[in-house]
């Protein structure tokens, strides 16, 4: 997307100019001439027109092939230890070889017509220029017109091909701009299945309850919670015990409403978390996951995610009660220390308590804790 724009900045409010200046030196040279470089130009266009349609949706089925390619990358990179331990490397490569095949060959289909567009428009402004040669010869011997007014008639009418060419691979550029717009629109305009809420200020006491909640990932599946009642006061900690898949990350992500209860309702401070503003049900709860992700930056901008008004003694006062001050302190640059790519630059636990510290400045009402203490 963005070589398309740029290209369209540098090409496209220029290259008309050139051309309309072009055709209007050649109407002032000679009239008969002009319009045979005008009625050109419609030929040009439509052959240019022609095998952009053709390949606007070869390149848009090409990225999504793209990214099938990029899906098996990443799955064998990040789990190769697994492949190996399960001895699927032919099978591997062999999903790879066939997702990466289609991908070589819908990319040749439409580079080969897109191959075609700069020798089609050669061809076609090459028998313009021969036309004008013709016509101007004939038109010099009658004394109708100069030597280099033909030359000029040939110069311009070059200059009206180079022009066009640049278009040409503009088209080019811009189909691929155009489809992976099309591609980051479909995002934009993807709604949000969870409704908002209206509720934007209520008591904030720290106090959960769940009424008769039912919960299922679809419709008409099994559910995964069924009739749970339960209340925890304000201050009050508590924790849930049970075997893997058993509902409880499912039962705590009902509170921050990351998804919707099917049945019964899930309050925070007795308002029913359906019914708050998303900023305002996220200022109140706030969840430490499994997984410590951390942000490409630094430190302070990771931590200032929940609260950007935070000071730097709030910031340290929380990376002291998460146990991580001494560690940032020991980096270089303390709070402005860089943070690389998911924090990789920190250790598994590191990146836990950086968590942690960020929580505790958000200062929500309800912290919950989804086995941020395991070993990752």
């Amino acid at each position: 997307m963005q070589d398309g724009v740029n290209l369209f900045l540098r090409l496209f409010l220029r290259s008309p100019f050139i051309v309309l200046g072009a055709l209007v030196l050649c109407f002032r040279e000679d009239t008969r001439i002009g319009w045979i470089c005008l009625a050109s130009v419609p030929f040009l266009g439509a052959a240019i027109w022609a095998i952009t349609a053709y390949g606007l949706p070869r390149l848009t089925e090409a990225q999504a092939k793209l990214d099938r390619v990029s899906l098996l990358t990443r799955e064998n990179l990040t789990g190769v230890r697994v492949v190996r331990a399960f001895s699927r490397e032919e099978r591997s490569v062999r999903e790879f070889a066939g997702a990466n095949e289609e991908l070589k060959d819908l990319n040749l289909s439409a580079g080969r017509v897109s191959a075609l567009l700069n020798p089609l428009t050669l061809v076609m402004v090459d028998l313009v220029i021969v036309t004008i040669l013709r016509q101007g010869g004939a038109r010099v011997e009658a004394g109708l017109l100069t030597r280099g007014a033909v030359v000029a008639l040939v110069n311009y009418m070059t200059q009206i091909l180079t022009e066009l060419l640049r278009v040409a691979d503009l088209c080019v550029s811009l189909t691929k701009a155009l489809s992976s717009a099309g591609r980051v629109t479909k995002i934009f305009e993807t709604d949000c299945s969870l409704p908002e809420g209206s509720v934007t200020d209520a008591p904030e006491r720290g106090t959960v309850a769940f009424e008769h909640v039912s919960a299922r990932y679809h419709k008409g599946t099994e559910e995964v919670l069924s009739d749970l009642s339960f209340r925890v006061e304000a201050g009050q900690r508590i924790g849930l015990i049970g075997g893997t898949g058993e509902g409880k990350s499912t039962l705590i992500n009902l509170i921050p409403r990351f998804y919707d209860v099917s049945g019964g309702r899930v309050t925070v401070d007795g308002t029913d978390v359906r019914d708050f503003t998303r900023e305002a049900l996220c200022r109140r709860v706030t969840v430490v996951p499994q997984q410590a992700f951390l942000f490409s930056g630094t430190v302070r901008e990771n931590l200032l995610m929940g609260r950007g008004d935070a000071t730097d003694e709030e910031l340290r006062e929380a990376l002291s009660r998460a146990r991580a001050l001494d560690f940032v302190e020991a980096k270089e640059g303390g709070l402005d220390a860089a943070v690389t790519e998911q924090g990789f630059n920190y250790s598994a636990g590191q990146r836990q308590l950086l968590s942690f510290a960020r929580t505790i400045v958000h200062k929500p009402s309800v912290m919950i804790l989804d086995e941020a203490m395991r070993k990752n």
